[in-house]
């Protein structure tokens, strides 16, 4: 601003100079007013290229003063950031998390099985019809279960639904045609269960060619280089005969142990070895009619097992088998005669005893176990006998060491 000045003055003495007569210098004694500007006029106009570099002279005066006075320069004033949420600062959205409120459980339900009727047949590979009632309705479907004897697993028919005003329960099936024999019928749901005893069995006349096995169970023993007792029932295998083989459970089977058999309509037996010499491991017992392909349509149903074959020298190894364990019978006054296999009995002996329901011995006997384990023996039992509860109970050796069989018997 004063180099503006400063040009201005002395313009306005040039000016003067050059009006001024020859004779003589006249020295103005009184400033002319400044022209007025006018918007051609403007000053600034003339001067903008120059206002940037005095604008920059200006401020590094102003620096330069400032420093002088050990003042810092003000800093210009900024607009704050708009504040930002972070997730720990941030706040979701309630959520309303629904209580579940669980229905009461009763202490105990009223199950009642009306069909079939205790001891009542059923016949296998036929449909059949199972139902009853149940108080107070339950909050589960109810499950059904057929266990054959000596079956660890049984057939358990599921997700049976219960009429909600009736309390009625009704389940149709095709009975399996897996097993026969003495079963049990089981109704089940939650903590509470009501079972009673039912006989599976072929109708007669049967039309179809089927297979039983109901001894060995899946998952049984069978002892290397000793006996292993089949059993089952059969209809309508052509030429009367079975082949019944052990093998290794392969894709392509090598047979470890074959035997074949003559059979009609009815129960069978069999009594197999397995070979000595062998490695424990996993063996497949499958029971076929000779000379019929496998994939005759003819053929409803084959019995077949896998087993576990342990060496004799096992803790395993030590067990006791009844033949035809599931359709033993007791009379008074009359004799029934046993059989089975006893592998590892000290000194080859074994004893066989029948309780009546208190616990008193009915009848005892002993026996000698021959090659391969087999034993035979019979029982008589006395005419005033009570068989009511009966139980059948055969073992060897004592103290931790006794290995024993037993069997609550079907007797009235």
């Amino acid at each position: 601003m004063r180099r503006i000045i400063y040009f201005f003055l002395l313009a306005t003495a040039l000016i003067a100079c050059q009006q001024a007569p020859d004779d003589g210098l006249i020295i103005p004694t009184e400033l002319p007013p400044p022209p007025e500007l006018t918007p051609d006029s403007s000053p600034t106009a003339e001067i903008e290229p120059d206002l940037e570099a005095t604008a920059t002279q200006v401020a590094g005066e102003v620096a330069e003063s400032a420093a002088e006075q050990d003042v810092a320069p003000q800093p210009s004033p900024t607009t704050p950031p708009e504040p930002t949420l972070t997730p720990e600062t941030s706040f979701p959205e309630p959520t309303a998390v629904p209580t579940e409120i669980p229905l009461p459980t009763p202490d105990s339900y009223d199950i009642v099985i009306s069909s079939p009727q205790p001891e009542e047949t059923i016949f296998i590979a036929n449909q059949y019809t199972f139902q009853g009632t149940i108080n107070p309705l339950p909050s589960e479907p109810l499950i059904v279960t057929l266990q054959a004897e000596d079956d660890p697993d049984g057939i358990a028919y599921g997700g049976v639904e219960v009429n909600a005003e009736t309390g009625e329960w009704s389940l149709t099936v095709d009975v399996h045609p897996g097993r026969t024999g003495l079963s049990t019928l089981t109704v089940e749901v939650e903590s509470a269960a009501t079972a009673i005893p039912v006989n599976l069995a072929f109708k007669p006349g049967q039309e179809g060619v089927f297979v039983v096995l109901n001894s060995p169970n899946q998952g049984d023993l069978a002892v290397i280089g000793q006996m292993m007792l089949l059993s089952g029932e059969a209809r309508n295998v052509p030429n009367g005969r079975l082949d019944l083989q052990v093998n290794n459970c392969n894709e392509s089977p090598t047979p470890l142990s074959e035997i074949s058999i003559e059979i009609g309509d009815g129960p069978w037996n069999a009594f197999m070895v397995i070979p000595p010499g062998l490695e424990p491991q996993i063996g497949c017992v499958i029971i076929t009619p000779s000379e019929l392909d496998l994939v005759d349509p003819s053929i409803v149903w084959m019995g077949s097992v896998s087993l576990n074959l342990v060496a004799q020298e096992s803790e395993e190894a030590n067990l006791i088998q009844v033949g035809e364990a599931a359709a033993l019978e007791f009379e008074a006054g009359r004799t029934t005669e046993l059989y089975g296999i006893a592998i590892n009995a000290p000194e080859n002996l074994i004893t066989l005893t029948l309780f009546d329901g208190s616990g008193t011995a009915l009848s005892t006997a002993t026996a000698t176990t021959g090659r391969f384990g087999y034993w035979e023996s019979a029982l008589t039992v006395p005419a005033e006998a009570d068989l009511t509860a009966a139980r059948l109970v055969v073992s060897y050796g004592s103290g931790e060491e006794e290995v024993v069989w037993e069997r609550m018997l079907n007797n009235q």
